[in-house]
């Protein structure tokens, strides 16, 4: 960052973001910014706007939305989404879901809303404790679980929610992040957890049992990146209940209309898009020449930091 980056960037107008993240994105070269590297280009991305913010001397917050075109009078934080307990890849495989992660959906505000995660997260982090579970810290700052099950995740953090003072799917709901790519292959997806290999089906399936059995409000890259049908299925069998958001899928870099086909055919109802200026042009629906204006579609843009970066 402080040698190749530093000296494309020097110069630019901070205030133009498209400017930096195109310089970023070009600097880069490759298709998924595996060159430099996506904590490189983000974490730059980020830094630039928030100097931008304190330049204006005005909030973060006021300064994306003058990006995006939309009125800056309006306070409008989008509810935050923390990480409770860590693992697939982030934790050494511990686990195969990736992320368990909460919303604070009965919060009046950003503040509430935080106090109520810190609430569950010390009742979790205690709960794990006691049973001799607790690992230490992954990587976003959620605890390293040592479960038998993928499961047990669920359970736990529901009793947590509960042992915590609230109503779990009233007061907080749960939301995983699936990073289903990184169990997938050969057409199954491989729980080595549990020593269970399912199909398509079977996986969509385990999934509705955990959103019946759960106070679940949020699935998010439930399937693989390549698994266009199953993203159909589970969508159309979900997506009216929670929330269904691609990440790994819709931005495929070696399939680069996927985002458009996501949204054309509703194979996902949230798309997350980084870096900052790149969230900007998929919320104005620039993304490709046949854009596909989100602000008109069913697919809404979610905001996403890159770990530890925000």
């Amino acid at each position: 960052m402080n040698g190749e980056i530093a000296s494309a960037l020097r110069g630019t107008e901070a205030l133009s973001q498209s400017r930096v993240d195109s310089a970023l994105i070009a600097l880069d070269g490759t298709p998924q910014k595996t060159r430099l590297g996506g904590n490189a280009i983000v974490a730059t991305s980020s830094a630039i706007a928030w100097a931008a913010a304190a330049e204006q001397k005005i909030p973060l917050w006021q300064h994306l939305r003058l990006l995006a075109g939309l009125d800056t009078s309006i306070e409008h934080i989008p509810a935050p989404m923390i990480q409770i307990f860590g693992g697939g890849r982030h934790a050494g495989n511990r686990i195969d879901i990736q992320d368990y992660l909460i919303l604070a959906i009965g919060a009046k505000s950003f503040a509430e809303a935080t106090e109520h995660i810190a609430e569950v997260y010390m009742a979790a982090s205690k709960a794990m404790a006691q049973k001799g579970k607790l690992n230490g810290v992954a990587d976003e700052g959620g605890v390293w679980p040592d479960f038998t099950a993928n499961e047990d995740g669920l359970e736990l953090l529901t009793r947590a929610i509960e042992e915590a003072g609230f109503v779990p799917g009233r007061d907080i709901g749960i939301a995983l992040d699936v990073a289903a790519t990184s169990f997938f292959a050969d057409g199954r997806y491989r729980l080595a957890l549990e020593g269970r290999d399912l199909g398509t089906s079977e996986m969509i399936d385990l999934l509705e049992s955990w959103v019946k059995a759960y106070p679940i409000v949020s699935l998010e890259d439930p399937l693989a990146e390549d698994d266009d049908a199953g993203f159909v299925e589970i969508t159309r069998r979900l997506g009216k209940s929670i929330q269904v958001i691609g990440d790994d899928y819709p931005h495929d870099q070696r399939r680069p209309h996927q985002l458009c086909r996501c949204c054309r055919r509703l194979q996902c109802r949230t798309a997350q898009v980084k870096p900052v200026w790149n969230a900007h042009r998929a919320y104005r629906g620039k993304l490709t020449r046949k854009a596909v204006r989100l602000e008109h579609n069913p697919v809404r843009p979610v905001g996403r930091e890159r770990g530890r970066h925000t």
